[in-house]
């Protein structure tokens, strides 16, 4: 493996790799096609037979008016927020840990077999899973968090000044304040999925070991996730404008969006979990 002294050498190698092999994209195909059909699924959900099973459960949480058009559109996105939270944590971590394990193998081996990889990431699911909820616990505490700081914004009743400039800021830069953190809780565990699959470790020593190499490459591992991020900062742009969108082209705008985000979600998630494998690779190597 060749020397990966700075984050844009670990990004460029990641790179590399992602296009010379193009069976690692297996996983990554496997979780769009659930996530895209879920999606359809949840616009067909107002019309029969679908309806049966999501009408009243729509009717009763956010009422009739939500299952006919075009209101069923504004509640699209929501939907599939929740849809996605579920996949993520179940399958798309998973999906994303034999990723990691075919970068390692590729490394290795200089092939894959994505059948042998499926076979060795299925004994340690559950880590991995825990490894999720642990990041995704973390994450939704400081969302928590800053939800209390939002609800105190609303309390400014001033109209001008600098007051009411703190309550536009920090109501406007909810997304942005999530997007930050969502890097920050990512860096600190970035390396934890890649060490169970590496050395088929447990959670607890998984930890461990995230801790050590972080001490030593914080900086580093960072920059090698915030800059794939930077991808996703259109997606929250259309998403704060998709009201206006929606006004010039129609509510059916919320599908596009919908869909842009969920590509570029997995696009940058799969992008960070190989790029820590392969530095954590070579720091192993070094």
């Amino acid at each position: 493996m060749p020397k990966l002294s700075s984050p844009f050498m670990v990004l460029r190698s990641t790179f590399n790799t992602m296009v010379s092999y193009k069976k690692l994209y297996y996983p990554l195909v496997v979780l769009a096609f659930i996530q895209l059909l879920c999606l359809e699924l949840l616009y067909f959900s107002p019309r029969f037979p679908l309806a049966a099973f999501f009408g009243p459960i729509i009717r009763n949480i956010w009422g009739e008016k939500y299952l006919h058009y075009p209101l069923n559109l504004v509640l699209l996105p929501k939907l599939f927020y929740y849809a996605q939270l579920v996949i993520y944590l179940f399958v798309g971590s998973f999906l994303l840990a034999v990723l990691s394990r075919l970068v390692v193998t590729y490394n290795n081996e200089g092939k894959v077999d994505v059948r042998k990889a499926l076979r060795s990431c299925w004994p340690l699911y559950v880590h991995v899973l825990l490894a999720t909820f642990l990041t995704f616990g973390i994450f939704h505490l400081l969302s928590m968090a800053y939800g209390m700081i939002i609800q105190r914004a609303f309390e400014i009743r001033s109209t001008a000044g600098i007051f009411f400039w703190i309550k536009q800021l920090v109501i406007q830069g909810a997304p942005y304040v999530q997007f930050i953190a969502s890097i920050l809780v990512t860096t600190l565990f970035v390396y934890v999925v890649p060490i169970i699959m590496v050395h088929q470790k447990k959670i607890a020593s998984a930890l461990i070991e995230n801790f050590k190499v972080l001490g030593s490459s914080m900086w580093l591992s960072l920059v090698i996730v915030l800059i794939p991020s930077l991808f996703y900062i259109p997606i929250l742009i259309l998403r704060n404008h998709v009201g206006f969108l929606a006004s010039l082209s129609g509510p059916e705008i919320q599908i596009l969006v919908i869909v842009l985000s969920a590509i570029i979600t997995i696009a940058v998630n799969a992008f960070i979990m190989a790029a820590a494998t392969i530095f954590y690779l070579y720091k192993k190597e070094s």
